[in-house]
């Protein structure tokens, strides 16, 4: 018996993670001063899920569209963690995922080449701007996930 489900699975736990980080933007993003009083919070806590949640999303999703089965979770784990140790790998997938839109690859791009190198988020504005960006990943995920494995493309 194959789990194929497990990439699945595992995207919508991750997602619980990346939208936890979500709220918190949310609540930082809601005034000047809840900025203020959470931003030190936000970079010393919420950052570094971010950029963990979202490198594990990217992995998990190209497992998903490879349409992987894997008869242990065991095996899973062993392949998803060398997925992970290689980032230029998971770039390059994607790139080259022809079930994955433009516009959703632009926006990893951007995410990749910005965000991810963000350690701290110096004002209000900047922040509401890298919300909006995380957002539309966010977004574009339930979208993937709603591909039927008999209509994935090559």
């Amino acid at each position: 018996m194959f789990m194929t489900n497990i990439p699945r699975r595992k995207i919508y736990e991750e997602m619980l993670v990346y939208e936890d980080v979500m709220i918190s933007m949310q609540i930082l993003n809601y005034n000047k001063e809840n900025f203020n009083k959470f931003e030190s919070k936000f970079h010393k806590k919420d950052i570094p899920t971010l950029k963990e949640a979202y490198k594990n999303l990217k992995a998990l999703i190209i497992m998903f569209l490879e349409n992987k089965k894997f008869p242990l979770g065991e095996e899973f784990d062993v392949e998803f963690n060398k997925l992970l140790a290689d980032e230029i790998k998971i770039n390059l997938l994607i790139k080259n995922n022809k079930n994955i839109k433009e516009d959703v690859k632009k926006t990893l791009h951007l995410i990749d080449t910005k965000i991810m190198k963000i350690n701290e988020i110096k004002s209000l504005e900047e922040s509401r701007k890298v919300y909006e960006t995380l957002d539309k990943f966010n977004s574009a995920i339930p979208k993937l996930l709603e591909i039927r494995r008999d209509h994935m493309k090559k």
